[in-house]
């Protein structure tokens, strides 16, 4: 038996290399079992294969050699997994058995579902009137699909629907016997015969349906027969998302039926659209069991929408992860019943609109880049702002670049250090927005703080060890690590340079002592006031110019004034951070020096990070209210940047399912887990003497203690500030949301230039159009990689190289952000809103801000793809005592149930189990 061809094969045995696994079930098969084999789709289930299909034809419709004793080994491996028998009493197991077709192909047939149902287990099913009413449905449609039989003609023999079980009992008698008369032969009721008829009729169908010639092997190579346990049955939803008619839209577009064996006429399709964003899990419907025959019984269709929001934002969600493992669009078939979710199949959409488009931005953006290259700009590298803002809308981007305009905020931050801004930078900017990513310009950036002509070392833009920023280090005098991030600045013979950069460092370390408190006494009482003056405007009471005032009045005061104060305070804490750190580790070694510093700079007290994760903890233990903590948050969201994102006191919904999630029990744990990182830091700061005395540092305890009070403070303001920036970036976004409105354009505003919303209401129908082509635009930006650092003369390679890497090599190497060690399951999330991280896991994402905050109380350790030490993901993560490290490619070299080891003190992450 051991020398028979593998004619039958199981979903788990398929191979992982795609080309063996092509071969030999096919593509739709091969792709299901990759879904099956990543979690992705329900486990159990077989494949005939590709050479059971081609021997079946080549035999004049006979099954091969040893192919019956195969099957029926598969099929007792699924009852042992199952605890189930096929089509027999008391807990039979039943199949749905359909065509696995190359997938530019339509199915001649579509599948036989609920095969092994037969009269013998009526008295099982606790509902017997309704077993018969799905057995006279399974009769009909056996005999339509497997015979080809017009069943409609057997209406007479009985009622749509039967009340009783004697009468269905005489029901399906009398198809029977009208199936004999038809046929000459009994309507099968032995499960085997059932299961045999229905392969030889799918595979007969797309013989004589497809091929013009049955014995063309070429053309069969890529047909196979999938067998699984059957599914629910009361809707089947196809999923799309892309939707086919609009590929670039941000929605995921489900059309949903009843069931096929729900109802005796082909039902209508109803469909649903969800942003993408909305997508949510939900944890309450299973995706891995098959029905009992008791709820295949009970399976209607639902008397209302055929799908619930909780349901559609499920089936979305799982789309998504689907689109995510196949790299591209994807439509994917669900069947649904209550309380049940599973997937019978995915194929990824050859959108060739998509295509020419994205193709269509990408000649442009070379284009563009082409010319800047020409004009003396670049090389680029990824700007540490695109952690908090990817693929922004038009409107964002204005604004964006106009609070990092040298003639705003960004030049009144770097002149109070005293710097002096090139002039001339602030007609272009130094920002570029490629791809969807944010870009400085490295060429342009030193300009920010010296005039045109000054150089510095090309090496202080290659941060190969992490993503930190020129603008969180800038340039001192004197130079060196102990001042500042950077080496020391290459500078012409000018003494005007010199004299900039000494002013600035003694600037920098007078305002080190005092700026905290002018924050704290002056700065942000002033700016709140401000904020609570902007929140009780009647915007509904003031006409069109009043508002477009109203508007710029409140972006030259947030972006172009308090900007400044606001942030100054956190961009000195850098620094100082790293002048803290090369003491200790001058004094400790560079691996133990810079932990400790980690350690003595966490969970610090005034820290908006820290106080919203308490503050969530406490809603999540039942100790505050969500209508509390909402009045105190509600301003903040997942990538608050981008201004078109509903704020949580707009759209709660993703916030309220996170803190569900977490449970009261959590919450509890995770007061005590901040107490404890508060406890570490002060236990780190009581034991200093001690360390510097074993090290032999004891003269730099002094020097130690003054930078380390100097650094909590102003390290405590950097994410605070983002906190008091978004109250006011709020109020931009009410006034713009009133001019959408206004103008009939709703969401489509923001794709508009600041300076065209004066026109927004006279020329609506034109910026609709301009909106959504623009929109349009931004949607196939996402479909191109771009690597973190962009050279000039290697703009032809550009979409060429692995996006993940440098220059096309290897993935960067893992860095620390937050000390500690964990093990635990790899949570992958590209989107908080509907993901959901167990207690223990390890959260792998792109990058961190306010809006993952909920995720981050149930992890064990962080995985970021990009972020530095003062990173929201390494300020955050210290916060709340969490391991993290940041490794760039993260998301595509690890995969969601490995098991990994994240140690936040070295920087290195190591694969357990994978």
């Amino acid at each position: 038996m051991s020398d028979d061809p593998r004619w039958v094969i199981s979903l788990a045995d398929v191979p992982s290399d795609s080309t063996e696994a092509i071969d030999l079930v096919g593509v739709k098969a091969a792709m299901l079992a990759d879904l099956a084999q990543a979690g992705l789709a329900p486990p159990g289930g077989f494949v005939l294969t590709t050479a059971f299909v081609r021997d079946y034809l080549e035999r004049d419709r006979q099954w091969p050699k040893g192919a019956s004793p195969q099957i029926r080994r598969q099929l007792k491996r699924l009852e042992k997994d199952w605890g189930r028998s096929f089509g027999k009493p008391p807990r039979p197991l039943l199949l749905a058995v359909r065509l696995s077709m190359p997938p530019d192909g339509e199915p001649p047939m579509g599948a036989v579902l609920c095969c092994g149902l037969n009269p013998d287990l009526a008295e099982h099913a606790g509902d017997e009137a309704g077993f018969w009413n799905l057995y006279l449905h399974y009769i009909r449609d056996f005999t339509r699909r497997v015979h080809g039989l017009d069943a409609d003609a057997w209406d007479s023999l009985g009622p749509e629907r039967v009340d009783d079980p004697e009468q269905g009992s005489r029901c399906a008698q009398a198809c029977f016997e009208a199936f004999k008369k038809e046929t000459r032969r009994k309507f099968p009721t032995r499960s085997w015969d059932q299961f045999k008829q229905a392969v030889n009729a799918l595979l007969d169908a797309w013989a004589t349906t497809t091929l013009a010639d049955a014995t063309d092997l070429d053309a069969t190579s890529q047909a196979a027969i999938i067998v699984e346990p059957m599914g629910p049955l009361s809707v089947r939803a196809v999923v799309f998302t892309a939707d086919p008619d609009d590929p670039l839209s941000d929605h995921v577009r489900i059309d949903a039926q009843a069931g096929p064996m729900c109802m005796m006429e082909p039902p209508p399709c109803e469909t649903f659209f969800i942003d993408r964003g909305e997508a949510a899990e939900n944890m309450g419907l299973s995706t891995g069991a098959a029905p009992s025959l008791e709820e295949l019984v009970g399976n209607r269709a639902p008397a209302g929408e055929l799908l619930s929001g909780e349901q559609q934002r499920h089936l979305a969600y799982l789309a998504l992860r689907i689109e995510r493992r196949l790299s591209g669009p994807v439509a994917a078939t669900f069947a649904v019943g209550v309380g049940r979710v599973v997937l019978l199949g995915a194929r990824v959409l050859g959108l060739d609109r998509m295509a020419r488009e994205v193709e269509a931005v990408r000649a442009e953006l070379m284009e563009r880049l082409a010319r800047r290259v020409a004009a003396g700009h670049g090389p680029w590298m990824r700007s540490a702002l695109d952690e908090r803002l990817t693929y922004p809308t038009t409107l964002t981007w204005d604004l964006v670049r106009r609070l990092a305009d040298t003639r705003g905020s960004l030049g009144r931050l770097v002149r109070a250090a005293g710097y002096r801004p090139h002039r001339p930078l602030g007609e272009e900017g130094f920002l570029e927005c490629i791809a969807g990513r944010v870009f400085a310009d490295t060429g342009r950036l030193k300009s920010v703080f010296l005039p045109m002509g000054t150089s510095l070392r090309q090496e202080a833009f290659d941060y190969g060890d992490g993503d930190d920023s020129l603008l969180d280090f800038p340039p001192r005098w004197p130079s060196g690590r102990a001042d500042g991030h950077l080496v020391e600045a290459m500078l012409p013979a000018r003494p005007m340079q010199w004299w900039i950069l000494w002013r600035a460092s003694r600037r920098c370390r007078r305002l080190e002592r005092q700026v905290v408190q002018a924050w704290r006494r002056d700065i942000v009482p002033r700016y709140l006031d401000w904020v609570a003056e902007e929140q009780r405007k009647p915007l509904d009471r003031l006409n069109d110019t009043e508002l477009l005032e109203a508007l710029e009045c409140c972006c030259r005061t947030l972006l172009d004034e308090y900007a400044a104060d606001l942030f100054l305070p956190g961009w000195l804490g850098p620094t100082v951070f790293n002048r803290l750190s090369a003491m200790l580790e001058q004094v400790m070694g560079p691996e133990h020096g810079r932990d400790y510093a980690l350690t003595l700079t966490q969970a610090l007290d005034d820290d908006a990070t820290c106080c919203l994760g308490r503050d969530l903890a406490e809603v999540a233990a039942g100790a505050k209210g969500l209508e509390s903590f909402l009045a105190q948050y509600g301003h903040r969201a997942a990538g608050e940047l981008e201004l078109a994102t509903p704020r949580w006191r707009q759209a709660p919904g993703p916030l309220e399912r996170m803190v569900r999630r977490l449970g009261a029990e959590a919450g509890r744990g995770l007061s005590a887990r901040l107490a404890e990182a508060r406890l570490r830091r002060s236990q780190a700061l009581e034991d200093l003497p001690s360390h510097l005395r074993r090290w032999g540092g004891t003269t730099f305890e002094a020097d130690i203690r003054r930078d380390l009070a100097t650094v909590q403070a102003l390290l405590a303001c950097r994410e605070s500030a983002w906190h008091f920036f978004t109250m006011g970036y709020e109020q931009i976004r009410r006034i713009v949301e009133e001019l959408g409105r206004r103008a009939g354009l709703g969401g489509h505003v923001f794709e508009l230039h600041y300076d065209e919303l004066s026109e927004a209401s006279s020329r609506s129908a034109e910026f609709a159009a301009r909106a959504r082509r623009r929109h349009q635009q931004r949607q196939a930006t996402r479909r191109l990689k771009v690597p973190r650092r962009i050279e000039t003369e290697h703009l032809d390679a550009l979409f060429e190289e692995d996006a993940s890497t440098d220059k096309g090599g290897a993935v960067g190497r893992p860095r620390a952000l937050s000390p500690g060690l964990a093990d635990g399951p790899a949570r992958i999330v590209t989107d908080p809103a509907g993901a959901d991280v167990e207690a223990g896991e390890v959260l792998v994402c792109r990058a961190v801000d306010a809006g993952w905050m909920p995720l981050l109380l149930s992890a064990s350790a962080l995985v970021v793809e990009q972020g530095g030490l003062m990173s929201t993901a390494a300020i955050a993560a210290r916060a709340l005592g969490v391991p993290a490290i940041a490794w760039p490619g993260a998301m595509d070299q690890l995969r969601s149930g490995w098991i990994i080891r994240v140690d936040g003190h070295a920087g290195r992450l190591t694969v357990l189990e994978g």
